[in-house]
């Protein structure tokens, strides 16, 4: 990742976990410095990462194809998805650890066979069909699955990584 220096890089937008958060808490635990631009021409000191937004997915994997960026993060499956026959030239440089996604929440006082019943509709979507035109349409949701045991250490990397990101926005 250290060769990304002076170079610069697409992510997909503020809000993304796979095209942003987790990529640029990555090049930050990697000891990097990103600096924002907003045009991707921009000329990037030797010392200094910088990124620009793409604001899609598609986008991203296309600028790093036309070469107007050096590099790019997305999903594995958005990669597959918007290379399809291009993606033998592209290398995968580094990988984020995979982290749950799209996550559903109760309050600690809801009813337990409500939260079961709730949970039973969620985690069975994926064997209906209508269940997965909605999971689909859902940002393309493949399914729902409960949270394993341990899942305290990945919801923590997580909260890590959003730290790392927030304590590097300017002030």
């Amino acid at each position: 990742m250290s060769d990304l220096k002076g170079k610069m890089i697409a992510f997909e937008d503020p809000h993304s976990t796979s095209g942003y958060l987790l990529p640029k808490a990555a090049l930050l635990q990697a000891g990097l410095q990103l600096t924002e631009y907003s045009d991707p021409t921009a000329s990037v000191p030797a010392d200094r990462v910088g990124y620009v937004f793409t604001r899609a997915d598609d986008n991203t994997v296309f600028w790093v194809l036309r070469d107007r960026v050096t590099a790019g993060a997305t999903s594995n499956l958005d990669l597959t998805e918007h290379a399809k026959d291009r993606e033998s030239e592209l290398r995968v440089i580094d990988r984020t650890a995979p982290v749950p996604r799209q996550m559903v929440a109760h309050r600690p006082s809801m009813d337990s066979a409500l939260v079961a019943a709730v949970s039973d509709v969620f985690t069975s979507m994926e064997a209906d069909e209508e269940g997965q035109k909605v999971l689909q349409q859902f940002d393309k949701t493949t399914r729902f699955d409960q949270l394993p045991e341990n899942s305290e250490a990945s919801l923590r990397a997580i909260s890590d990584f959003a730290n790392l990101v927030v304590a590097d926005l300017p002030r």
